[in-house]
Parts: structure tokens; sequence; C-alpha cells
């Protein structure tokens, strides 16, 4: 994890509504892939259940049979009790590393075990992140609006070495909303929307689908490995951004 010469690709949480089958094969792609780790979990609007909690303990499983690391992302944007309970239930899961994607997911975390910090926290200054890495952050994946200026001066006056994802392939969110857009659009009601958005194989709630990639900023290796043609994007995550693409790189240290 600390190795500045170490390379690694990860995949980030899948945001399309896709069906179960085709998710399923994705992830078997993915086991037989070079991605280092894997983002698994439900980001972007609760109603989407074509895997059930088992089923992505299940993905999990195989994953790390084929030697991947997983990590449990949570949703960025909570509403309800239930979505706070399934939240706890992620983060009290007691062997895989958690991404939070809220804040609610950070105060069930801190100060009992590592966790991500989703791009979703918004994290722009250094007195926030170091907050966050003395409450246990260990990789920070940096907004897509982050600027390469802003990453170093905000590097420069982090305390502890930790993991950084940036944004480097794929497509970008614009904006989050508590509105289903895609509800929206065939003028129905996010709370009565029967999932309308299982009839359009790329939508998406609030931000679309996303793959990342690891690895340190001194590492010699092509931006853009090959990927089976399935991915919906990548990430990678690296010390100096390419912001054409929503692909976490990991910079080692910073």
């Amino acid at each position: 994890m600390n190795d500045t010469n170490s390379t690694r690709l990860s995949l980030g949480p899948l945001q399309f509504h896709w069906p179960k089958s085709d998710m399923q094969r994705l992830y078997r792609q993915v086991a037989d892939s070079q991605i280092d780790i894997v983002y698994l979990g439900e980001t972007v609007c609760s109603k989407r259940r074509e895997f059930r909690h088992q089923d992505w303990i299940d993905t999990a499983e195989q994953l790390i049979a084929a030697g991947k690391s997983v990590v449990f992302s949570t949703y960025a944007l909570v509403e309800a009790q239930s979505e706070l309970g399934y939240i706890r239930r992620l983060c009290e899961n007691g062997e895989l590393l958690v991404e939070a994607n809220d804040m609610s997911a950070v105060q069930m975390l801190a100060g009992k075990v590592p966790f991500v910090g989703g791009p979703t926290l918004n994290i722009f200054n250094q007195r926030a992140l170091q907050k966050l890495v003395d409450l246990g952050l260990q990789r920070w994946v940096v907004p897509v609006e982050m600027t390469r200026a802003m990453l170093a001066q905000i590097r420069d006056h982090i305390s502890a070495p930790i993991e950084v994802e940036l944004p480097a392939w794929g497509r970008l969110p614009l904006a989050y909303s508590a509105r289903c857009y895609t509800a929206r659009a065939h003028r129905v009601s996010k709370d009565d929307c029967e999932t309308v958005a299982s009839t359009i194989r790329t939508a998406f709630c609030w931000r679309p689908a996303k793959m990342r990639t690891s690895w340190s900023s001194t590492a010699s290796r092509p931006c853009r490995p090959a990927l089976p043609a399935c991915y919906p994007s990548w990430k990678i995550v690296r010390d100096s951004p390419t912001y054409s693409a929503s692909v976490r790189r990991r910079a080692a240290l910073i």
C-alpha cells in the first residue's frame, strides 16, 4: 500500500442501472482482469436492487478469491432511515474496507476502522482532509473539480501519508440531486417511479458509472490499460490528474 513504485488499477462502483445478469458478467470479467481493487455497492439510488446485499457479499468473496482487494461503497446521498440502516450494515461488516460517500458513513466509521473518503465528501482544503485523516481516513478519492494546484497545496500540508485516487478517464458527474432526473424525464415522481431507469440501459439518477485505477506517481505505465469493452469507465489514482475521465489513480504517498 505504501510502495511508491507500485502501480494498481481500481474499478469504481457501477452506477448505471444494469440488469443482474450484466452485473454478474461484468464482475466475472473483472475477476480475470488486471484490476487490483474493486469497489462494490449501490451508490446512486436505494430503489435499485438488482443486486441484494447477499449478492454483493457473494461477488466480494469471488473477487477476493481471484486476488482482488474489495471495498464496499456507500450511498452518495442519504434521505431515509432505511438507507442509514444499510450504510450501518456495510460499515459494520468487520472485514472489508468501506468507501464513505456521505458524512453519515464517516460518523459510523470514525475512530473505529480505517476507511476510504469518497469523492462526494467534497474535501477541498487541507484542514478538512487532515480532520478526516485523524478520524481514520487512509485513502482519499479526489473530487472531480479538484485542480492539480489545489491538490499540490493540500498534499504539502498533510501530516501523515495517505493514498490518493484521482479522476482520469470516463464520464464525470455534473450534479447530484434528491430528485431523480430519469423519473422526472418520464413525468413520474421519484417515490412512484417503479424504477423507470431500468428501461434505459445507461440511465442514472445522480451520476454515471465509473471505473478507477490506482498507481503511484512515480510508476511508468500506460494511461489506458486494456480492459473489456463492457466496462462503463475506469479510474486511475495518480499525483497529476487527467480530467478526460473518471478513473481513480492512487498516488501511494502524498
